[in-house]
């Protein structure tokens, strides 16, 4: 494994990922180690950092990392270049002593700033290890406020007091009023230091060095370069979507206020000259003639339509509601309304005589200008495009600022630009934090191999929010529309490091394809590219090889496999637990009188049947000599007075098998839970040692990726081991035996009737949207559930919506803790000649046995699986193909629809280029090329190689279903018929014209085709245009210009050169139905723009035969050609009459001009 780290450290590329799913006990933090050390020794002086990352910052292996150094007698590197990072609480309190007092000086001594630090902390060293209301009470007002408060009372005295952070340091090192600063936050030398361990809730959130701003680990130039190890790579997800939802549910965004906020200062504010400067970098870039003050403009000339249009100087209130707390409005790729009583709509109107915005609820559908989506769809364009425009002056004043720097002065950061074009607008507190962290996140242009945002329309890159509508009486006036966005995600902040740093993600099951206990790592592999590595054939064979030696000693080791089928529950499955029927009867009986109250009602017999199988668990438990140490895992702790599990009557059971009483019983069982979780744990691995024999319950949850439950080998078992390797002997030893309970609640549990929280119910839209982007749920379904959540988390209506229980990644899930559980009975070289392994048979409706395939597993899981391959495996389904497919469709026509509704600008005009090209020349894509980030955003995958699938569509394309075989229900089709271009093809030239272009002559069976809006709103139009193109050159001998002018793009396709003659082709079918009167004065309204006296609108080929007409309007004369081309059924030519009557158009126009 150490080569595999060091091939991919040391290869020519400057950032990626790879991801490395050793089993457990191969020596992962072995070997990871190793490598840091080696790098340290080679390297310690070129600046690059390297970071250890793991979920519980308890299995950070500072300690190893010390030994190998002292190893290497390189010690001195440890003290030197080391530093674990823990929370500001924790560091303070461990490292606070009185002593420090007397080097404090008298001016800190005497603010109330540290007297309140002081007092608290004294406290909570006096009751560390405490747990009381009252410890709990000062520890929370101690992290949230006095701890804060003193943090920023001393990085404001540093500041004040030091210029540079140079000279902050220097002061902390060498002078003795200031030593004690290093000493009670050591996070003040975290620039200075080479290796940084930490837990993933430090690394992602906000690092406060007092010496200088606070930073994201991930978003800072402190990554650039970086080595980051990530242990337990796939549970480090759920941990980052934590704090995503815990950040997102503070920051309540008022969207109309901030834009008025914004407007206000943009009308009434003159900015700083010295914020247009452009610097030499910029005057050097692609942007050089783009002027800084032109960028300002646009943002106000944006944002004075948007406030004229929708009366913005206005209060909005709301009326009609059934209900002010049950109004809300989620929005990710589409909007739903999630309204009180029938109400299915949502519309806004202004009130003039009464100076209102009048927000209503109703089962009509408004017309498009009078709807609340459009308003927050334009407000939202606003926020990101004034995002862009802060980035392009803040990248702008940081380059200016340090290539006008004096030598010696810090060097200006981009965080402290962003800040400061921020603080130019007075927004507050709340919104400049909001807006910073949107501003750092921007990145549209691929960098290092990753693909930027333009094409990208996942989840992952724009999130979802969720709108709510909230009156109160005091503010009877308006009311609030508050929105709380949850823009980041886990695969975001991943990939944002991955563009500066190489990261190695390191687990059992970091390359399980779930994506509700992992990254989505099919994204992430398109998202990168090339950045995304995998182990190459000869050291995934080595590794395989170094496995499979790691593994010799199983030979002389039995691995029993067993499982336990509790289905057809009765008085009779309790024969298997006890031989005399009695006891059984009696156990039976006991079960179900525990159960009989309302409170502990079993219609399905669940938890009747863990009853038993937690009994037959500790009766083989019982029944082997040789299992002394015995780890039970369920999915919920027993508990005294539990209804569903009641601790007391597993003693019951217990001690009918021992033939003890059920207090006596208590002896060989020990509860590990969460409450005092090391203390529990210490206790049972003493006993363990001494030889005791014991029966361990816990839950997965408790006993995850990570736990250590390995115990010193107890005398008299220890000539009886067997090693399993040649590696050193260890002293520990593993559980004899294990039992694992199918994992369930896996998902957020939003079915039971007590109250889903807040935080839950988040959570629940997340995961209902990975399911969605992964295909394994329908956009139906995902409608249906985001509402049913709605209801079930904020009026506590009953959920009636669909189970996630059987979709792949569930089923991936509960995979992944049965290997993770498996995992902690393999950690040492020392076992039994037997070890057992027991599981509730129901695991085989869900434990994906297909993880064997190519992935090095333990022979406990591996003996596990040909367990369940005995009984009969599940098939686990894929993913849906049209789910899949549905979604992308519907994405990209929005994509679509976002660009033709706004002002077109030079980067925008590209990006509708660049969809032409890529439509025209492979409507139809292989699989390597699918690998192409833009083709994965823009192509369906078809179920096997095709070059047509079928469709239908409803709300011009922002509903659309697919099929792959033909339907009566499907009656369009995405294929080279439908667009006509085996037709068009048979025009004189036209082929020639299309090779030379490199365009596809025809849709060629492939596994990827593009979406329908791609299809019908880019690719026919894109052909029209080309086709068009080639006729007025082969049959006028005119060369169309393109129309490159920003305001020109949107009116019409060409324009005849030198003249003001304008051109837009069609490809229209006969069938095709339009607002002919609303066309014509679309038509006259943009020639008049472009001050046209001649427009030709030209259809490039029907199947009729039609005239063409011409008609004017004042002095604009106006060509309608049905067909330039004429179809006879063999040959496809020039419609002769209908260039005839263009030719003369354009000479007119040509003739008044000479």
């Amino acid at each position: 494994m150490y080569s595999c780290i060091k091939s991919f450290m040391d290869n020519d590329k400057e950032n990626g990922l790879l991801l490395l799913d050793m089993p457990t006990g191969f020596g992962k933090t072995y070997s990871v180690i190793k490598y840091i050390a080696e790098y340290m020794k080679e390297n310690s002086n070129n600046g690059k950092k390297i970071f250890f990352i793991t979920t519980l910052k308890k299995n950070l292996p500072v300690d190893e990392l010390k030994r190998r150094l002292d190893e290497m007698e390189l010690s001195h590197l440890f003290e030197e270049r080391v530093i674990k990072l823990e929370s500001n609480v924790d560091t303070v309190i461990a490292n606070y002593d009185s002593s420090m007092y007397n080097d404090i000086s008298l001016e800190i001594r005497n603010s109330e700033e540290f007297k309140n630090f002081k007092a608290d902390v004294e406290f909570l060293k006096k009751h560390t290890g405490q747990n009381s209301d009252l410890v709990r009470s000062v520890r929370n007002n101690f992290s949230n406020n006095n701890e804060r408060i003193f943090r920023a009372y001393l990085q404001n005295t540093f500041a004040r007091n030091f210029p540079s952070i140079k000279e902050r340091l220097l002061a902390i090192k060498t002078d003795s009023a200031w030593q004690w600063v290093g000493k009670l936050y050591p996070s003040v030398f975290t620039s200075e230091k080479q290796v940084i361990f930490m837990s993933m809730d430090k690394f992602i959130c906000s690092h406060s060095t007092i010496v200088e701003k606070s930073y994201y680990f991930y978003n800072s130039k402190i990554s650039n370069g970086a080595l980051v190890f990530i242990d337990e790579f796939d549970a480090t997800k759920g941990t980052i979507l934590k704090n995503i939802i815990e950040n997102g549910l503070k920051e309540k965004i008022d969207y109309i206020e901030l834009f008025n906020r914004i407007y206000a200062v943009l009308r009434n504010k003159t900015f700083p000259e010295r914020l247009f400067i452009p610097s030499v970098y910029r005057m050097n870039s692609d942007y050089k003639d783009q002027s800084l003050k032109d960028v300002l403009k646009d943002l106000i000339k944006l944002a004075d339509e948007i406030y004229d249009t929708y009366s913005l100087n206005f209060n909005h209130k709301t009326e009609n509601a059934e209900n002010d707390s049950a109004n809300f409005l989620f929005n990710d790729h589409r909007y739903i309304s999630v309204l009180s009583g029938q109400n299915k709509f949502i519309s806004i109107s202004s009130d003039k005589n009464d100076s209102v915005n009048r927000i209503t609820f109703s089962t009509q559908k408004p017309e498009e200008k009078n709807s609340i989506q459009m308003l927050l769809s334009k407000l939202r364009g606003f926020i990101s495009y004034f995002q862009i425009t802060v980035s392009i002056l803040a990248t702008n004043y940081v380059h200016l600022r340090n290539e006008r720097a004096n030598n010696g002065e810090d060097e200006y950061t981009y965080d402290s630009a962003i800040h400061s074009v921020l603080a130019e607008f007075n927004l507050g507190t709340v919104y400049e934090n909001y807006l910073f962290a949107q501003v750092k996140m921007l990145r549209t242009k691929s960098r290092n191999s990753i693909a930027g945002s333009d094409f990208d329309f996942s989840l992952y890159e724009n999130g979802f929010r969720y709108y709510s509508f909230e009156n109160s009486p005091d503010y009877d006036f308006k009311s609030i529309i508050s929105m709380f966005s949850f823009s980041q995600t886990p695969e975001r902040i991943l990939t944002k490091l991955c563009e500066k740093a190489k990261v190695i993600g390191v687990s059992a099951t970091a390359t399980l394809p779930s994506v509700l206990c992992n990254y989505d790592l099919d994204y992430l592999s398109h998202k990168m590219g090339a950045a995304y590595s995998h182990i190459s054939a000869d050291d995934r064979e080595r590794l395989k090889c170094e496995f499979t030696n790691s593994q010799q000693g199983y030979k002389d080791i039995t691995v029993h496999a067993e499982l336990f089928d509790s289905s057809n529950y009765s008085v009779s499955l309790w024969d298997q637990v006890f031989d005399d029927s009695e006891l059984a009867k009696a156990a039976y009986d006991h079960v179900e009188r525990s159960l009989s109250s309302d409170d502990g009602r079993d219609d399905n017999k669940y938890n009747h049947q863990r009853y038993f199988r937690i009994a037959l668990a500790f009766k083989k438990f019982w029944e082997h000599e040789d299992i002394r140490s015995f780890l039970c895992v369920l999915n919920k702790h027993p508990k005294k007075n539990d209804k569903l599990l009641e601790l007391d009557v597993l003693y019951y059971l217990f001690g009918l098998i021992t033939e003890e009483q059920p207090s006596d019983v208590k002896r060989y069982i020990r509860l590990l839970d969460g409450d005092g979780y090391d203390d529990k744990k210490s206790d049972i691995t003493k006993k363990l040692a001494n030889g005791e024999k014991l029966f361990v319950i816990s839950v997965y949850q408790t006993i995850g990726a990570g736990q250590n439950l390995q115990y010193d080998i107890p005398g008299a078992v220890r000539d009886s081991l067997v090693q399993t390797n040649s590696w050193n002997r260890s002293t520990k030893k593993d559980f004899d035996a294990i039992y694992l309970d199918l994992p369930t609640n896996l998902t957020v549990n939003i079915w039971n009737d007590s109250h889903v929280g807040t935080e839950d119910f988040v959570k629940y839209i997340f995961e209902t949207e990975y399911l969605q982007e992964n295909g394994e749920i329908s956009d139906e379904i995902a409608r249906q559930n985001i509402k049913e959540a709605f209801g079930r988390s904020f009026c506590r209506k009953k959920f009636m919506g669909k189970t996630y229980k059987d979709k792949p990644s569930v089923c991936y899930y509960a995979t992944k803790q049965i290997v993770q559980a498996i995992g902690r009975i393999c950690r040492t070289n020392m076992k039994q000649p037997v070890i057992y392994v027991f599981a509730d048979a129901d695991i085989c409706n869900y434990f994906h046995v297909g993880i064997a395939e190519n992935r090095l597993l333990n022979r406990e899981v591996t003996a596990l699986i040909d367990k369940i391959n005995e009984h009969g495996a599940a098939e686990i389904p894929d993913p849906d193909l049209i789910s899949r497919g549905e979604l992308c469709s519907v994405r990209v026509n929005k994509f679509i629809n976002s660009m033709v509704r706004e002002e077109w600008d030079r980067k925008k005009m590209e990006q509708w280029e660049k969809l032409r090209e890529i439509v025209l020349k492979t409507p139809t894509v292989t699989k390597k090329e699918y690998q192409n980030f833009a083709l994965s955003q823009l192509y369906i995958q078809m179920s096997e190689p095709a070059d047509k699938y079928y469709y239908s569509q409803e709300e011009d394309y922002n509903r659309i279903k697919i099929r792959f075989a033909p339907s009566r229900d499907f009656p369009f089709e995405v294929a080279a018929k439908s667009a006509k271009l085996d037709r068009i093809l048979l025009f004189s030239g036209m082929t020639e014209y299309f090779t030379v272009k490199e365009r596809a002559l025809t849709f060629a069976p492939n596994e990827y085709i593009m979406s329908p809006a791609l299809f019908n709103n880019i690719y026919k139009g894109a052909l029209g245009e080309a086709a068009g193109w080639v006729w007025f050159r082969n049959v006028l001998g005119i060369k169309l210009d393109m129309i490159r002018e920003p305001a020109m793009f949107e009116l019409f396709d060409y324009k005849v050169p030198g003249l003001p003659v304008y051109v837009d082709f069609k490809n229209w079918h006969d069938t095709t139905r339009f607002d002919e009167k609303g066309t014509m004065n679309k038509v006259v309204r943009k020639a008049r723009e472009c001050r046209a006296e001649c427009v030709i609108i030209a259809n490039i080929l029907a199947d009729g035969s039609y005239d063409t007409m011409v008609t004017h309007d004042g002095e604009i004369t106006i060509v309608r050609c049905p067909s330039i081309m004429t179809d006879n059924g063999t040959a496809v030519t020039e419609n002769v009459k209908a260039a005839e009557v263009i030719r003369r158009c354009i000479n007119n126009v040509r003739n008044s001009h000479e």
